[in-house]
């Protein structure tokens, strides 16, 4: 009995942990299922499914699932606070009023160039270079290298790419209604990433 409050105000966060690993589950489900097969079938270069690093890729792939996320929170948290004394100005409304698959499609080209710049930042600054340079530390290269990456890395990533969208307006963190756009610009560049890793013919002449 006297572990019942305790047991109490850890069900929330387990339920929600539980729900996340399920979601990950899933997800690495759908890109084995999918993704692998062309490695297999058109392959870049062969080499086993179970190979070098793969335990640690693996390991990093659900602590990136998790943390980033979390972290995520507070530096959007700020930038809804921020944006809110700007979001009645005419130019958010007018962005506020266009017709979401406008505002998607855009969204995904300031998106990507914010994440792009990101990148090279990540690259050219010594202290970004320090836990981006984990992405390329793998000797062997398949889908699940795409995270490989030190969680700041990742955050910054993201980051890099949602700034430009809520700062222009397309994803509005202060709407009344529920704004899909940085949900479905999340979901389509962590799809698109892990094709672009992936280590087949056919997809490395895509990306």
């Amino acid at each position: 009995m006297l572990y019942s409050p305790l047991l109490a105000s850890l069900a929330p966060p387990l339920q929600l942990l539980f729900t996340e690993f399920a979601r990950l589950m899933l997800w690495l489900s759908l890109v084995i299922a999918i993704i692998v097969p062309l490695e297999r079938r058109f392959p870049q270069r062969r080499q086993s499914f179970l190979r070098q690093d793969f335990g640690f890729d693996l390991w990093l792939y659900f602590l990136n699932g998790l943390l980033p996320k979390l972290l995520l929170a507070l530096p959007l948290s700020a930038l809804a606070w921020l944006l809110h004394s700007l979001e009645q100005s005419q130019y958010y409304a007018a962005v506020a009023a266009m017709p979401v698959r406008q505002r998607f499609l855009l969204a995904l080209i300031v998106g990507d160039c914010g994440a792009y710049w990101g990148h090279r930042l990540s690259h050219e600054w010594p202290m970004l270079w320090r836990w981006h340079r984990l992405h390329h530390s793998a000797e062997a290269l398949d889908w699940l290298v795409n995270t490989r990456a030190h969680p700041l890395d990742l955050l910054f990533g993201r980051l890099s790419g949602l700034i430009p969208i809520y700062l222009l307006g397309l994803a509005q963190p202060t709407a009344q209604s529920f704004d899909l756009i940085p949900i479905l610009y999340t979901v389509l560049a962590t799809i698109w990433s892990f094709f672009r890793a992936c280590q087949s013919r056919f997809t490395v002449w895509l990306a």
